[in-house]
């Protein structure tokens, strides 16, 4: 048998199949180079390649929009915060402006009170010091103001006291710091008055209520009516004449008594006064009450001529 010897083509086709993918490889180098070349100097390329931009662009769009959704929810979460922080410090801010408003207001007040005070000093007060109250004692008992002003700044026993409206009451006590006024509304309390409309004199006490006060020894025959107004007489040498003290709300005449019954408002704001005035009459005004002093302890002695 005679056998018949096929030579193996694998490795020729092998190698057959590297020398054309080489070739075609170099050509297609070249190919690209001449294109490279006609782009650069004549710009051939330019539509295939926007058309190819035009192409791609979506896939594009589609690979960057992850990216792009965390970048914009991380910037959504900071400028919350932001946000949030922001109206934390505007509210913290708004809270010190209306606290410094109030006190603002405040201040706005006390100045207003003060002008108030100062334009109610008559012209028979020459000093005058405006005073805040500390305390307030008004019971069935007793009806009592503490004031800031005391023997230091010249405060006196007897010294007259008033607020924007009117006549307050009196110093009963001095300390070195601090005084007491005996309010006009007390019991114990009683201030020489006249009628600003007719001149009629009379005696005005407290009833222990500081929304009333009473006239006493006022005959029937008087020609006092309703809303009369009361100033201070200056008899008694403690406040000084012209004060507003109150106004004549009722008249009730009392069956076998010679006398009526006046209820009379208060002009001064008792229970609703921060400031009040404390005056130094004049020196004719202490003059004169001096005077008046020693003529009285004379006629008391027995020694007049």
């Amino acid at each position: 048998m005679a056998i018949s010897y096929q030579p193996n083509n694998a490795h020729k086709r092998l190698f057959v199949k590297s020398n054309y993918r080489s070739t075609r490889f170099i050509v297609a180098l070249v190919f690209c180079f001449l294109v490279m070349i006609a782009d650069f100097r004549y710009h051939t390329l330019g539509y295939l390649r926007g058309s190819l931009n035009f192409i791609v662009s979506p896939l594009q769009y589609l690979v960057d929009y992850p990216v792009h959704m965390a970048g914009w929810l991380q910037s959504l979460m900071s400028t919350k915060k932001s946000l949030i922080d922001e109206n934390v410090q505007l509210r913290y801010q708004q809270t010190i402006l209306d606290a410094k408003l109030q006190k603002l207001r405040i201040l706005r007040n006390e100045n207003a009170q003060l002008k108030e005070l100062l334009s109610a000093s008559s012209s028979e007060a020459e000093s005058a010091m405006a005073a805040e109250i500390l305390a307030v004692d008004t019971t069935s008992s007793r009806q009592i103001f503490v004031l800031n002003k005391g023997e230091r700044d010249g405060v006196y026993v007897g010294q007259p006291v008033l607020d924007a409206k009117g006549i307050t009451g009196q110093i009963i006590d001095v300390g070195l710091r601090t005084s007491t006024v005996l309010l006009i509304s007390d019991s114990k309390s009683a201030v020489p008055v006249r009628n600003n409309r007719t001149g009629e004199r009379a005696i005005l006490i407290g009833s222990n209520s500081m929304s009333e006060l009473l006239l006493i020894n006022l005959p029937k025959s008087s020609s006092i009516i309703k809303g009369d107004l009361l100033v201070t007489s200056g008899l008694g040498r403690l406040y000084p004449e012209g004060y507003p003290v109150g106004r004549v709300e009722a008249i009730k005449a009392i069956a076998g008594d010679d006398f009526i019954k006046v209820t009379v408002s208060p002009i001064a704001q008792l229970n609703r006064s921060r400031l009040v005035l404390l005056i130094w009459p004049n020196h004719n005004y202490v003059e004169i009450s001096k005077q008046i002093d020693e003529r009285i302890k004379i006629f008391d002695s027995g020694s007049y001529p």
